[in-house]
Order: structure tokens, then sequence, then C-alpha cells
């Protein structure tokens, strides 16, 4: 069974509450009425009062169930769904000879106006505090130029800054808000009744808006609940020489707040907002930015490409329409990944460098970041009511990211646009890249380091470059190496060029560019034109990325190089070995794909820039344990609490629908559909599980056990059903084992046992009237108990209040001399994997660690339903408590268990049990700069061991032998905003061939952040490689499946929604393939590819 792994809960589900409708036409009172009627659709509104075009056929429609989306969907007059999506955000000390340009008390700290060598200090992941020292000249170009720059000023500048809101009352921004005055009473918000005096449908928008928002009281209030959008603004635009705090860039620019998110975000509490999801609330702060007119937009925040949509890809062509600049910050994970909104090609991403002008450790980098400004360690405002963490200083603080790096360049181009009222985000883009300092890493990004002074000063040329955004990935045919139709595009920044030289070059072996050196026509202001970058890949272990050098040179222009990297994914329909499976309904074709465009083959293999995969509806088929054909399953909602499932299986070369349907009544979801043998008679039945209710018995969970015929296994019992409560411990197939239970016809059933947190049930409480209850909420081994008379499942445990006195009687000779028996413990430490031999004698065995402190021995306990008896492990030698347990695999057939516990974040015990026998090892990390994450899985192959542990940015190998390690590592996307939350890649564990041997490796899903690409990671010959060969990219006409089932929990009941992925795919042999689900030529087809290093 597959291991699926991930570090944080992301919905992408179909179906969600709130929709974004855009329309055919404008839509009269009677046609929204038509929408709104439709049956399941609770409200049907404008996306905005205000706006025209585009924005007067967009509207927001809420449905309560998948009927009314799909009746909405053929409605004549809608044009284009779309669902919402959650979007989260992403010390110092001065120099002895600082000199005080101006008067505010912190800006000796502030290197980033004016770098005098401070020292900054911060904590390394893992090790103690990292210090380094400014060098001069690594700052904006700011304190010999402001004055004069703000004389110059022919207008008052004004930055949006869409983000957490603003503290008004703060003495450093009060007077920097930009006002609606036609909404404000003499400057100050209005009170009372609000008015909409200016008509834009917001009432009494005085000093912006807040769209993240619990109640209307608050609407026309952004304040700010987290200091994030305080810090922001106080970077752009803090009063200068006011002898308080910090300077901002210009305290001529205004700040227009504009709330879109926070603490009601952070804290999980989205349901109490009129607008729950984050893309929706960002989209229409970007429409309302624009609304108000200001110069600037600064978005310290963004999302993955996943949850890109085509409403907030038009807020932002909105505002480039409008002339304003939309200024992002780049992210704080240290990848070259594709995020949104840096990755539009009008928006300015920035990146973030330390004061010693190197690129800071945290900021993402690549061809997507356009400029770098500084964002470590930056003094700033926050709200006077906070605590500040690192400054002694009541409304300062101290923070880090690409968040703070953002509103310097949004302030130096605000800056320009007020001495230069008029001028096009063109040539505003170019002072900003152009005047830009050299940079110290090519590969990091476009420009180096903001200069303000030289970006005023710069004079009319013309400015030819690459256009690197949305060209992330490079498709090629692994028949002949060859790239899919690419193309590198080039803009003219500037004036009216000349003729222009571009040169191509490869910067990685085993990857060639067949066309270096073209000519490109003379530029007009604003042109743009491409070139074909045509690659070959020439080895099938080259690596799967691609990089390379772009060198442009034109006359009037300086020359300039640029380097690029792209990732590179096979074209799934051109891999060699692979398998086609059609798929044949019973009746009529169900539709299994949710796309988000309709691609035709021919466009797919045409286009040039990236699209979020699509969406399967088909759900892979759980196999618990031994091996199985692949199998899926459709679920349906008919009206009210009816289901529909549709199974399919893999027969004669086809994926087919069984004859049958399956109908299930007063059921609120569909939990997981699994097959193996659960009558053990050697062939694969299912098992339906599912929540259900009735007035009668309440709420449960139903257990629906079927044959290869989808009869009922056993006629008798043809649902078993299990009381649910919210302390019920559920039960998991990832954590399952079984027990073999007797019917009274003779037969056999497995029952599950597994671990959970829960009570102590009434039947196996003390039965003493004078003793009370034990209420204990632990975790605890469970098993389901048959009553065949009732069809009731009733969950059970042995570890109640006399199962310690039991171990500790068994084992007191044990225990150390100098330890009381009754000062000992019994601790769980979990389930061993259940081999062949014990599921077929329905045997169950747990690991428990007993003692005092370090005094303590490992015990196993054997459970058969009935009996349970235990016994000392005396070949484990190293103390277990604390440690998570996973399956190990020996790649000679043993089957054991691993034990991993962390000592810190920089060492690792692990334990590698069999029958018998003890392996142990010990890691540690040896560098300041990472710290241990998590453990993936480890494997042992003749005479070493591959242990796989995920790091903050990479995947990490360890390779073992004779008690010494080597290390191997390759990076992985992942995506953070909100503290404590990352969003990664998913990893699954695996097995690949390799000249008739299997190797430990990696599955890697690109799909949830960044891509459409699955690839793997495989040891191979001492290292962790990431081969080409092994990279497949997911055209659009295929979907992906939703992983995401499982991780929030349903209102309704208290079950776990369970699924599992359908890649990779095992197979018998214990290699694994990769399988998608596509629609060709109108028919759908299971594409199963066999891939080998």
């Amino acid at each position: 069974m597959k291991t699926l792994f991930l570090s944080i809960a992301l919905s992408s589900s179909l179906f969600a509450e709130t929709f974004v409708v855009e329309t055919t036409k404008k839509l009269s009172k009677q046609e929204l009425q038509s929408i709104a009627s439709i049956k399941g659709v609770k409200s049907a509104e404008r996306f905005l009062p205000f706006g025209q075009g585009y924005l007067e056929r967009l509207y927001e429609v809420e449905a309560s169930d998948k009927n009314a989306l799909k009746v909405l969907g053929s409605h004549e007059l809608v044009k284009l769904i779309e669902a919402d999506h959650d979007v989260d955000f992403f010390e110092i000390r001065s120099n002895d000879k600082t000199s005080m340009d101006v008067d505010d008390i912190l800006y000796p700290l502030q290197w980033g106006l004016r770098n005098q060598a401070q020292v900054t200090s911060a904590q390394m992941p893992n090790g103690g505090p990292e210090e380094k020292i400014g060098k001069d000249g690594q700052d904006i170009d700011w304190f010999e130029t402001i004055d004069s720059i703000e004389r110059s000023l022919k207008k008052t500048p004004a930055v949006a800054v869409i983000d957490m809101g603003i503290d008004f009352d703060h003495p450093e921004l009060s007077e920097q808000i930009y006002k609606n005055e036609a909404e404000c009473d003499n400057g100050v918000p209005q009170t009372g009744q609000m008015q909409d005096r200016d008509g834009n449908g917001l009432r009494g928008d005085c000093y912006g808006w807040n769209f993240a928002s619990t109640s209307y009281l608050y609407d026309a209030h952004p304040f700010d609940d987290t200091g994030h959008g305080t810090h922001v603004s106080g970077i752009i635009s803090a009063k200068r020489n006011n002898k308080l705090g910090v300077s901002g860039v210009s305290d001529k620019i205004k700040i227009l707040p504009v709330k879109v998110t926070g603490m009601v975000d952070m804290q999980g509490e989205t349901n109490k907002l009129k607008y729950k999801a984050t893309s929706r609330r960002i989209a229409k702060g970007i429409f309302y930015a624009v609304h108000r007119g200001v110069d600037v937009i600064n978005l310290s925040l963004g999302w993955p490409k996943t949850m890109n949509t085509r409403y907030l890809d038009m807020a932002i062509k909105n505002a480039v329409r409008n002339n304003v600049l939309v200024v992002a910050a780049a992210g704080n994970n240290n990848t070259n990944a594709t995020i949104f909104p840096c990755a539009y090609r009008e928006v300015v991403c920035v990146g973030s460098i330390d004061n010693d002008g190197e690129i800071s450790r945290f900021s993402n980098y690549g061809g997507e970041v356009d400029i770098l400004a500084p964002g470590d360690q930056i003094a700033s405002t926050i709200p006077t009511a906070f605590i500040p963490l690192k400054l002694n200083v009541q409304g300062y603080d101290l923070k880090s990211g690409t968040s703070q790096a953002a509103p310097y360049v949004s302030a130096i181009a605000a800056l320009i646009k007020g001495v230069y009222p008029g001028m096009d985000n063109n040539e505003v883009q170019r002072r900003i890249y152009d005047s830009a300092l050299e940079r110290t890493d090519d590969l990091k990004s476009t420009h180096g380091l903001i200069q303000l002074g030289r970006a005023m000063k710069l004079k009319q040329a013309p400015s030819v470059k690459p256009v690197f955004k949305q060209m992330s990935e490079a498709v090629f045919n692994p028949n002949n190496g060859k790239f899919r139709q690419l193309f590198l595009n080039f803009k003219n920044f500037g004036s009216q060029s000349e003729e222009v030289e571009v040169e191509l070059s490869s910067l990685v072996e085993g990857v060639e560019i067949e066309q270096k050196y073209f000519k490109l026509k003379p530029f007009g202001p604003g042109s743009i034109n491409a070139v074909p970058l045509r690659g070959v890949v020439t080895d099938k272990l080259a690596k799967n990325y691609f990089r390379y050098k772009v060198k442009v040179k034109s006359p009037n222009m300086k020359e300039r190089e640029y380097i690029h990297e792209l990732t590179l994914a096979q074209d799934l329909y051109a891999f060699e070995d692979k398998e086609v499976f059609p798929i044949q309904f019973n009746d009529k074709a169900h539709s299994l794909i949710s796309f988000r465009r309709e691609f035709s083959e021919e466009i797919e293999n045409k286009r040039n820039q990236d699209d979020r995969p699509t969406r399967s509806n088909l759900m892979t088929i759980e196999t618990p344990r031994g091996s199985a054909e692949p199998g899926f399953y459709l679920t349906y909602r008919l009206q009210g609490n009816e289901w529909k499932v549709f199974l399919f299986q893999m027969r004669n070369g086809k994926l087919v629908e069984a004859q049958r349907e399956i109908t299930l009544e007063d059921t609120y979801e569909v939990l997981t559909v699994q097959q193996m043998d659960f009558n053990y008679d050697g062939k694969i039945d299912y098992l339906i599980k599912s929540v259900a209710s009735n007035d009668s018995q309440g709420l449960y969970i139903d257990y629906r056990y079927l044959n290869q015929d989808l009869s009922p296994l056993h006629p008798e019992l043809p649902v078993v059903r299990m009381p649910y409560y919210k302390n019920t411990p559920d039960e998991t197939p990832k954590t399952t084992k079984y027990i073999k239970t007797k019917l009274s016809n003779g037969k056999f059933l497995a029952t599950p046992v597994y671990i959970n947190q829960g009570p102590v049930p009434e039947i196996d409480q003390d039965q003493d009237p004078w003793l009370p209850k034990d209420n204990s909420i632990l975790r605890r081994i469970y098993w389901l108990e048959l009553d065949e008379e009732k069809s009731l499942y009733a969950y059970r445990t042995f570890m109640n209040r006399d199962f310690g006195d039991l171990v500790r009687d068994q084992f007191k000779n044990s225990v150390a001399p100098a330890i009381s028996v009754n000062d000992t413990g019994v601790e769980l430490i979990a389930l061993k994997a259940q081999s062949e031999k014990d599921f077929q004698n329905g045997v169950v065995k747990g690991v428990f660690s007993f003692g005092l402190g370090f005094q303590r021995i490992a015990v196993e306990s054997i459970f058969d339903g009935a009996q349970l008896s235990f016994t000392h492990l005396d070949y484990v030698k190293s103390s277990l408590v604390g440690n998570a347990i996973h399956p190990v695999q020996d790649l000679g057939q043993k089957q054991g268990n691993s034990f991993v516990g962390f000592l810190t974040s920089s060492t690792l015990n692990i334990s590698h049990l069999y029958e018998g026998e003890e392996r142990r090892y010990v890691y540690r990390l040896d560098t300041p700069y990472d710290s241990l994450v998590s453990y993936i899985a480890s494997f042992d192959k003749n005479d070493r061991t591959y242990v796989f542990l995920e790091t903050i940015d990479d995947i990490l190998l360890l390779e073992g032998k004779d008690g010494y390690w080597s290390e191997s590592r390759q990076d992985t996307t992942k995506f953070s905003f909100l503290p404590g939350k990352t969003m990664s890649d998913i990893f699954t564990p695996m097995l690949i061939k390799n000249s008739g041997e299997l190797n430990p490796a990696i599955y890697m899903d690109t799909t949830l952040l960044s891509g459409n690409r699955i690839y793997t990671m495989a040891a191979y010959n001492g290292e962790l490689i990431a081969p080409a060969s092994l990279a497949v990219n997911l055209p659009t006409i295929c979907g992906y499946e939703d992983r995401y089932c499982g991780l929030e929990k349903k209102d309704n009941h208290y079950g776990t929604f369970y699924c599992t992925s359908m890649n990779p795919f095992e197979n018998p042999d214990g290699s694994s393939s990769y399988m998608a689900l596509c629609k060709r030529q109108q028919n759908y087809e299971i594409v199963k590819l066999n891939i080998s290093l």
C-alpha cells in the first residue's frame, strides 16, 4: 500500500459553495433572476457593484450542490465557471560610525535606505545565529537623492497595499492614507449609517476597503490584525524626520489600504467571512485599487499556479490597461518555481537581498524574479497595540521576507510616476531594471539591486530583454529528444531599437541547442518578438532541468547576458514503453475529467505557456494489502442523501465499467472504496465505506462488503453498521491491520485493527461498581467486533485500566533493580507491518515500550481477536519511546519495520526490525543551514541501507554501509505564506526498475503547486538523481486525481474521507509505473507508462 506525503492540506475540490461566473453579456434583472431560480442556487449577484465590460459580465453564484452547478454550466448565458481558492500569504545593530541623515530614532538600523555596515543576525535552521556585516552601496541609493526627487514631484503618487490592512492611528501613517474624500466626513470615516456618496456600491470607503470583513460594520475599516500590512506600508511611506521611529522611502506617497486577508484566515475561521476564499478577495481588491486611481499596486502575497483563475488574470490585465504598475513579492521558499502573481508577464517580481549584497537564503529566485531589493531584517511600523518581538520600541519591529522587499520597489515606481506623470509602465520598468546594480548571481534574478537615484536620471534608450515568465517547462519527445514547439520572447521596454543579435547556449550536459544564433529586426517601443528554443535531450540520464544562457546585443544597448532554467518533461503520448487502456462504459459515458478549459490535441501540441492541469473525477480504489489490478470508482450524488457508485476494473486490455451500479441510501458521503481478499478465499473483494444516518439509528458508518459480482460478500451481512459519535476512534486504510473473524456459517471476514486516539468503550470498562470510569482519551489499539445478529460493529480495546498492570506483572523481573515496578510506564509505539502469514492466521502484532526513563525494554503484543499475549523483544536494544513506525523493505523480500526517532533537528535514530533481528543506525546532519523535517522511507538492499528524508528545501538520500553515510540531495518546490503553513510537492516512496534489479526511489508530483509534471528521484550509483527520462508532462487533455479529500472533517460527521492516488502504480514485481486518465478524440482512456532507469 502506498503512503502519501504532503506538508499541508490544500483543498482543490471542484465543488465549492460560491463560484465566479462569467456570462456572455451583461444580464438584465430578469436574466439574473433566471440563474438565481435554478434549483440548488442560493444566490446570484454581481461580482462588484462597479465597472464595465468584463466586470459587467462577472457574477458570484452560491450553489448548494453539484447538480445546480451542472445546470448552471449548461445555461445559455454562462460562458465560464471558476471556483474560489484559498490563498495564504507569504536582528540588527548599527555601526558605531553611523551617520544620522534624518532624526528618526531607528534610522541607524535601516540599512535598506543607507547601508552603513550595520550588522544583522539571524538564527540558522540548525545552529546558532549568523552575523552579516553590511557592505557600502548595497542599498537602494536613497539618502543622497530623496530630497531632490521629492522636490521634483509633479503629483502625489498613490500605492495600493493589498494586504492585511493598516493601523490608521499609527503616528507614522495616520497622515499617509489615500482618502476618498467624497466618502469622508471632514477627512475622517463616516460614523453611524454609512452612505455611498460616490455611487461605487461601497458605503463609506473613505480609508479604503475591507474585503476580509466578517461583518458589514467592518467593511469600510481595513484594519490590520496581524502587523503585516502595516509593516509593508511603513517601508513605503512612514513619516520622515518626526523624531519617532523609521523613515519610509518617501512620506510624499499616499497609501490606499485594501484588506484581503488577516487573522481570520490564519486561525482557519473563514466561515465567518463574507468572501470566504482569498482568491476572490484579491481580485476584488485589485479591481477596487484600479477603480480608485492608484499608480502602483503592492502585492506582498501570492498563490500557486494551480489556484490561478481567469478572474485573477483579468484583474491584473485591467490594472495594466489602466497603466497601474503591479509589484509582487517573489516568495520565501528558496525555490525556482512558477508562483503567481510573479509569473504574470506584466508584473514586477521582487526578490530579496541581505545587507552584504547576496540574495537572501529564503528568497525565491530564477527568471521570473525581475529585480532585487532589501528584504532581510527590515525595520518598519507595526500596529501600536502589538508587542514588538525584536525591537524595544512600541509600534516598530524587524521583519524579513520578499514581502519587505516588494514595497521598496513599489515606492520607487510610485516616485517615478510622481516625477513623470503619464509615463507608461514599460518605461517605468525599464528605468527600474536598467539602473539596477550588477547581479551577483545571474541565475537568481534577471536584474540586480534596485537604485532610486539612477532610475530617476536614466536617459531614454532602447532596452530589449528576454521575457522568461510563463516559460517554466520544456516538453520533449523521448524518441528523438527534441523539444516540443517552444518560443523565447523578447520585449523592448525602451525606445526604438536597431537590429538585435541573440545568442543561446546550453549550460548543462546532455541537452544541446540546435539553433544558437538569431538576428531580430528592429523593435519599436513596447514591441515583442520571439525566437524558437530548439533543444535536444541527448542523454537518457540528463538532469530534468535545462539551464541556458541568453546573450543580447544591439547598437545603443549595453550587451547583457541572462541565465534561465526550465524543467524538462517527456511528452506523455510519445513515451515509448506505454500501454493504453480504452474506457468502456456500461450504458452512457460519464464525465470523468473536469476541464478547466477544453483543449484539442492540436492546440495542446502547439501550446507555449503552462496551464493548470485538469481534475479527474475518477477515484482510485485503495488496496490496503496485497496487490491487485488497478481499479477505479466514480460517485454521483442524487437528490437528498442518495448516492450512486460506479466501479471500473481492468479487463482484457480495457478499463471496463461494471454492469451493476451500487445505490447507497441515507448516505452523507462515500468515504472510500477498497479492494483486497476480505474473506480469505484468495479472490479480490470490495469494501465501500460511507457515512449514513437515519432517525432510528442516528449517525453511523456503513461497511458494504462485495464480491467480484458486486453481490454481498456474505448475503446475511449486506451492510455492517457502526454507530458513530464524536469520540469514536476511526480507522484509516493506511494504518489498518486485520484479524480473522469466523462467522456463524463457517466462513471468515477480515475485520479491522487499528490505532487511534480515543476513549475506553463501555464494554471494556472495569465492571467494579465502586471504581470510577476510565474517561481518558489516549492512543490505543482498537478492533471492530462483529455482532452478526444485529449486523453491527462495535469498537473495542484491550488497553483499559487493567492493561498496564497486566504488562507490569508479566515483565516485572525485567525491570532494573533500582526501579520500582509501580513507577514503570507502558507506551504504545505502533502496530507492526502484517505479514501474509499473520494475515492468514488473523494475528496482529503491536510494539510497546516498558520501563522507566532510558531503562526500557521493547514488548510485542500478539492479538487474534480472542487471545492477547506478550513477548519480550530481547534483540531490540534501542529505546523506542516517542518513535514513529514505518514499513521497511529489504529488497531481498524480507518485510520489516522501521522505528524512527528524531532527537533534534539534526539527529536521527533509526532501528530496522526484522523477525529476531535489529539493525541500528544514527545520522547527524552536519550543516547549520538546513534541518531535518520528516522521515519518508527506508530500504535495505544487500549490505547497504537507503534512507529518504525531507529537509527544509530538499529530499535527502542517505546511503549507509559499515556505519558510514554518504549524502545526496535534490531540491523540491515549496510554497509558504502564513506562518507555520507550507504547501509542498507531493512525494511517495517507490521502487524503480534498473537492469533487472529494483532501486529505491521517490515519486514526485508537482501538480499541486507549480506544474503539469510528475517525475522520480532515484538512488543510482551512490547518488540521488532526477533524470529527464523519468519526468513526464501531463497534458491538459489528462486529469489529475483529487488527492486532498481526506484532509478536512465534514460538518455532518466525524469520519475521515479517504482516498489514494493513481500514482505511482505498484506492479506485481514491486516496481512502479505512472498512469494518467486522458480524453482523446472525445474518448476516455487510461495511459500507463512503464518507467525504468
